[in-house]
């Protein structure tokens, strides 16, 4: 402030004042009420007890509070007569000189607009001053990777349907829908406890996989875990808070209805550890422990033969040919830096809008809220379960 050389957003001076001259007149003022005014350097301070000493060039001063107020420097250009222009033309504060440059062109340095854009929304500003901006530096754009998803290697959504029903008589059931309702991958849904689970508000927290810690040896791990260690998930992005639809909701509860059942018969040789898919032991699924049971399932219903990940892109094409806003769809999926496409027929990374008669009136309801801070709100989506149980009223 003291370095500003006219301030005009300050009460009580209609003319205006400098930084200099306000700062002085707050001094005065304190002092008229009591106050005291020494300069000396610090050498030395004891802040530990309940009375705090401060060792200066003119003496040692005793006190209740010590306040620390040091100022901050602004990091400069490095420019040619730069400190000579501070304060005509050179600013760093941009709630104090901001309507200085009213209809003018001038070049902000930095990491953006936040000098400008914290005194707007303060309403230090009634508006943005600057008629323009020159960016004197080039504006590094995120690298994004694209995610390429083929949709003749994910299922329909009657297919979906005939796959979710037929599971429910196997030990897979949990695992199936996590994976093509919530896009869950598949270390993701071993590594889930019912801890992860927010009752009230229904989210899921993915938070860890199983997997092979490295180096790790048969010997550090309880007996048959050398493969299903708790490990982080594959990316920090991974770690993510998700709606749970109320069919997979429902299907929690059931299934641990089911855990406490084999805890109560097995109560000296039942392990338990919290895991949502586990043996009647309590012991959590190997990473295998699917293939059998989904292939067959596969081949009983006539279904197309695609790798169990491919339910996890099933699921994200279902979001994304109703509209689901396609960040969102790489949030929900764990993904930071990518940005999913799904290729159709194999010759374009468009999404083709076909067959959707039956889910058009439901996909304004699921398109996600995108806030201002560019996260985005789940609580009003309507989950996949609801477009699915529409699909078999409509049918």
């Amino acid at each position: 402030m003291s370095l500003t050389w006219q301030i005009d957003n300050y009460p009580g001076f209609e003319n205006g004042i400098d930084g200099f001259s306000l700062a002085e007149k707050m001094q005065k003022q304190a002092e008229k009420f009591g106050a005291k005014s020494e300069y000396a350097e610090v050498f030395n301070m004891d802040l530990t007890g309940k009375l705090k000493r401060v060792e200066t060039s003119s003496g040692i001063y005793i006190g209740k509070t010590v306040v620390i107020a040091t100022g901050a420097n602004p990091r400069k250009l490095g420019l040619a007569k730069e400190k000579e222009l501070i304060g005509h033309g050179v600013a760093y504060c941009a709630s104090c000189d901001g309507m200085f440059y009213k209809d003018k062109i001038v070049v902000v340095v930095g990491g953006g607009n936040s000098a400008v854009s914290d005194a707007f929304n303060k309403n230090v500003l009634a508006t943005n001053p600057a008629k323009g901006i020159n960016l004197p530096k080039k504006i590094k754009k995120t690298e994004y990777r694209v995610l390429k998803i083929d949709e003749k290697k994910t299922l329909t959504l009657p297919q979906v349907l005939r796959l979710i029903e037929a599971s429910k008589e196997t030990p897979i059931h949990m695992q199936i829908l996590f994976a093509v309702l919530m896009g869950l991958r598949r270390s993701e849904i071993n590594g889930l406890k019912y801890s992860d689970v927010d009752y009230i508000h229904r989210m899921l927290r993915v938070e860890r996989q199983l997997g092979k810690k490295p180096n790790s040896k048969a010997e550090d791990c309880a007996p048959k875990m050398l493969t299903k260690q708790e490990i982080k998930t594959k990316t920090p992005a991974g770690v993510r808070e998700l709606p749970i639809p109320d069919y997979v909701f429902e299907a929690i509860l059931e299934e641990r209805k089911t855990y406490e059942k084999n805890r109560r018969r097995r109560p000296k040789e039942f392990r338990d550890w919290n895991y949502i898919c586990c043996s009647t032991y309590g012991n959590p699924r190997s990473k295998g422990f699917h293939q059998k049971y989904y292939k067959d399932l596969l081949k009983s219903l006539d279904l197309p033969d695609i790798h169990f990940h491919q339910l996890r892109n099933t699921y994200a094409t279902i979001l994304l040919k109703n509209s689901f806003n396609s960040k969102g769809v790489s949030h929900l999926l764990g993904h930071a830096k990518e940005i999913i496409s799904v290729d159709v027929y194999g010759d374009t990374q468009e999404i083709i809008e076909d067959c959707l008669d039956i889910l058009e009136p439901f996909i304004e309801e699921v398109i996600p809220k995108e806030r201002k801070d560019q996260y985005y709100d789940y609580s009003e989506v309507i989950e996949i379960d609801l477009i699915l149980e529409e699909y078999f009223n409509a049918a």
